[in-house]
């Protein structure tokens, strides 16, 4: 497969994550966790808005209300109302653990919103995770603490989780039931041998996409673990990836700059982009949404 990512925007973030296609409204999202910034892309005219928000936004989902997001602040989840701007508090997370914050997240089939917390320091496992139902109550889940969680996405048929932690080799998975939110035979999926796993999405195939932090690439998962595909990246530091256009047949990539030297930029100025990936032989899902 050849592989020519394009800059669809050039944005500098400082660590860019959670893209996401709104197939109804053709537009991409994604945010800057550090920079503190929501975008929307309108794909067909490339217009593009920046929404500064006032707290760290870890994790994002579309809703099945409009142009209204679910958005994992730091300190807890809200619903933002994109055109006007207004932030309506919905449930704090973790109050008693100032260490912590919110980080990756993504809908299950069903409507609930899955996230985990990230322990500040990123060195020990303080952090956990939870699920925010359809119909607005915080669950926690029965898995691992983990230090940074990342790499969230689900099966095709809603039953199967996948996730990370940040420090450790592996992409796990486990038995998920999207009504109770019970997790069974918790497992390794696949091990990652350099770099550390970032953000996931699943395709219309079933593979698992991750996009490896550290390791200029993205790596594409059969439904058993062994590597389909690997797929060099113009960056060191791919974040997350999404299938997005009218056909889902684009792959869209966000980056980060953080921690990258003057001797590495100047190699790779466009660290911190949003990228795109045109592709022939696979195509993409619509993104779940919050909510009933």
């Amino acid at each position: 497969m050849s592989v020519v990512f394009s800059v669809v925007e050039k944005a500098d973030n400082l660590l860019g994550e959670c893209v996401l296609w709104d197939g109804p409204l053709g537009q991409l999202r994604w945010l800057d966790i550090l920079g503190k910034t929501i975008s929307t892309l309108a794909l067909q005219s490339g217009a593009v808005r920046m929404m500064a928000v006032p707290r760290r936004p870890g994790c994002m989902a579309l809703t099945k209300a409009g142009d209204a997001l679910l958005v994992g602040f730091e300190d807890g989840l809200a619903r933002l109302e994109f055109e006007s701007g207004a932030i309506t508090p919905l449930c704090p997370v973790e109050e008693d653990k100032p260490y912590t914050r919110l980080n990756d997240g993504r809908c299950d089939r069903h409507g609930n919103f899955i996230f985990g917390t990230i322990d500040e320091a990123e060195v020990r496992p303080r952090g956990a995770w939870y699920r925010y139902t359809a119909e607005g109550a915080l669950q926690a889940l029965s898995l691992p603490p983990v230090a940074i969680p990342n790499s969230v996405c689900f099966s095709l048929d809603g039953r199967r989780l996948f996730f990370s932690d940040g420090v450790s080799p592996s992409i796990q998975c486990c038995d998920y039931d999207p009504v109770s939110g019970r997790i069974e035979n918790l497992q390794v999926f696949a091990p990652v041998t350099e770099g550390y796993p970032d953000g996931s999405t699943v395709d219309a195939d079933g593979f698992i996409w991750n996009a490896v932090w550290g390791a200029s690439r993205l790596v594409r998962y059969r439904p058993d673990g062994q590597i389909d595909r690997v797929i060099p990246t113009p960056v060191t530091q791919p974040t997350c990836a999404v299938f997005g256009g009218p056909a889902l047949d684009t792959l869209y990539l966000t980056s980060a700059r953080i921690g990258l030297d003057d001797a590495i930029l100047s190699k790779t100025p466009d660290a911190g982009a949003l990228f795109a990936l045109k592709l022939t032989d696979v195509r993409g899902v619509p993104e779940s949404r919050w909510g009933r």
